[in-house]
């Protein structure tokens, strides 16, 4: 972390690392003259057990620090590892005749026969009989007839995400006039994974052959397709899962199916580390099951979801909790006036797109059996201290590690001012700001839901927050240049650190959570604005998985 996003000394970089939880810290500096750069770092070890251990890398120019990102990884690790590595090697890429002259020769398989005499490796093998049944797999005689049936998965190359496209979720199946081959559905990744049915009468397939949240990772939304003519033509039946927060994948057909066991799955984020849950579904698709995350014993009932989508009870409710709390112990806090006209807006929204608004100012809320109601959580114009307790900031945190959503509102990164892991969920920490003035936003992201209505360029009379201890991984929606504020303590900070782009808006994913965060939205008539409205409710819709 450069100083831009706010100066980490070793304190600060020990409290963070205890907070998260991770046994080293890595901070520093970029610094850049003229040309060339070089990068500043140290590797902290949290426990203290080695001390600060510095890692240093240098570059005639910007670019060529790219090219050097492996060795600054390996001198990383071996300052974590305590003994040196072997330097990276890159083979040379060998010629096609080269290629060709060290190929070896492929042994016979003694396990395996030729299933036609004289066919060769490039045929298909019969493999010996086992004692034994192998069920669950997506391929062979599932019928009884003598005829295999496969489900595959086709893609033009070799990439697993969007290069690959187009891929297809086809089917092969073999008659007296050889293979047969029918394409039954779009697929998104190769290594998205289905089960096939075979039954008298129809045919089933079984896997996430829809659009998931993540739709360049493997997975997606499970759907039921149905085929009555053997596999020629294929129908899909049903959408088994929808809007979602995490994509579904490895649909199994369980051993000893039946009616109501059908189709056993789990879920998770393709594209980072998250929460993942496991699924089932009966032979229509019409119900879905979860299994409890946490067993207090030896067994514990599924729970009936209406879909399976979001990974916990918030399925069942499409409803989001409003939070406005502004409380100091010692002295007194500054409480803002626009906190009833940011609900009231609130409220509209849910009733305009169908999802219900809770709202209240104490932290009793904050336990992990009422938090699991919620698709995401506001803080609406919060301040100071958020919790009363370290059992709801616990609560919290566990909710964010399950899947849950934030949506910060103006002053709420000025809440837990004490605690780093509710400044990392908010993405930052409020520092303070100049008076109250106009001055012109710029749409960084135009891709996003919340800025998606909004104009390229606005005027906005608002307090225009500062902040500090950014955390890594932001994508900036909205910024503005502090350089044309009204500020005499400009030059003390934010001074030069970000150049003509301050951050005011943004979002992120962070701890199996994901976080949106305005910092706009002081005076109480913002809230009927049209540009704040559409802004927030774009972010809160983001949040609960509702737009992508």
């Amino acid at each position: 972390m450069g100083k831009g996003l706010g100066e980490i000394d070793e304190g600060m970089a020990r409290k963070i690392g205890q907070e998260l939880q991770v046994d080293f810290v890595v901070f520093g500096s970029l610094t850049k003259l003229g040309q060339s750069a070089s990068l500043d770092l140290k590797v902290l070890d949290v426990k203290g057990e080695k001390g600060i251990q510095p890692v240093f890398i240098q570059a005639s120019r910007m670019e060529e620090m790219i090219a050097k990102v492996d060795d600054l990884a390996r001198q990383i690790d071996e300052k974590i590892l305590g003994y040196p590595l072997a330097p990276v090697m890159v083979a040379k890429k060998p010629s096609p005749a080269e290629v060709r002259e060290a190929a070896p020769s492929i042994p016979t398989i003694p396990a395996f026969k030729p299933a036609v005499p004289g066919a060769t490796h490039l045929d298909f093998l019969q493999s010996r009989p086992f004692p034994f049944e192998i069920v669950g797999m997506a391929i062979g005689d599932l019928d009884g007839d003598g005829r295999p049936v496969i489900l595959y998965i086709t893609s033009a190359n070799f990439a697993p995400g969007p290069p690959g496209e187009p891929r297809w979720w086809t089917v092969a199946r073999f008659t007296p006039q050889g293979w047969q081959f029918t394409e039954v559905a779009p697929a998104n990744h190769n290594y998205s994974t289905g089960s096939l049915y075979l039954e008298e009468g129809v045919w089933r397939i079984i896997g996430p052959t829809g659009r998931g949240p993540q739709p360049a990772g493997s997975g997606g939304e499970v759907a039921v397709w149905a085929s009555k003519d053997q596999g020629k033509t294929w129908r899909k039946e049903r959408d088994v899962t929808s809007g979602s927060l995490r994509n579904h994948n490895y649909v199994r057909r369980p051993v000893n199916a039946h009616a109501d066991f059908y189709a056993f799955w789990a879920d998770g984020d393709p594209d980072r580390f998250s929460p993942s849950y496991l699924y089932f579904t009966n032979r229509a698709g019409s119900s879905v099951w979860r299994l409890p995350y946490d067993m207090a014993g030896e067994s514990a009932r599924p729970v009936a979801v209406k879909t399976a989508g979001l990974g916990d009870e918030r399925t069942v409710s499409s409803r989001i909790l409003v939070y406005t709390r502004n409380y100091v112990s010692e002295g007194k806090g500054y409480v803002h006036d626009n906190i009833q006209s940011s609900v009231g807006a609130i409220r509209k929204m849910g009733a305009e797109k169908g999802f219900g608004v809770d709202s209240s100012d104490e932290p009793a809320v904050f336990t992990l059996e009422n938090l699991k109601r919620y698709r995401a959580v506001v803080f609406s114009n919060s301040n100071n201290e958020a919790f009363a307790s370290d059992a709801q900031r616990e609560a919290f945190r566990s909710y964010i590690r399950g899947g849950g959503a934030v949506v910060g509102i103006h002053s709420a990164t000025g809440s837990e001012r004490k605690w780093p892991y509710f400044w990392s969920v908010m993405g930052g920490k409020f520092l303070r700001h100049p008076k109250l003035q106009k001055f012109t936003v710029r749409v960084a992201d135009r891709g996003h839901p919340s800025t998606r209505s909004l104009p390229a360029t606005f005027e906005w009379e608002d307090e225009c927050y500062y902040h500090d201890n950014f955390a890594p991984g932001l994508r900036v929606l909205l910024v503005t240049d502090p350089s044309k504020l009204d500020d005499p303590k400009l030059a003390e900070y934010p001074g030069d650190r970000y150049g003509a782009e301050m951050p005011l808006a943004w979002y992120k994913h962070f701890d199996g959570g994901r976080q949106f965060y305005t910092a706009l939205g002081h005076k109480k008539e913002h809230y009927s604005d049209p540009i704040l409205y559409q802004h927030i409710l774009g972010g809160i819709l983001w949040a609960m998985g509702i737009e992508k």
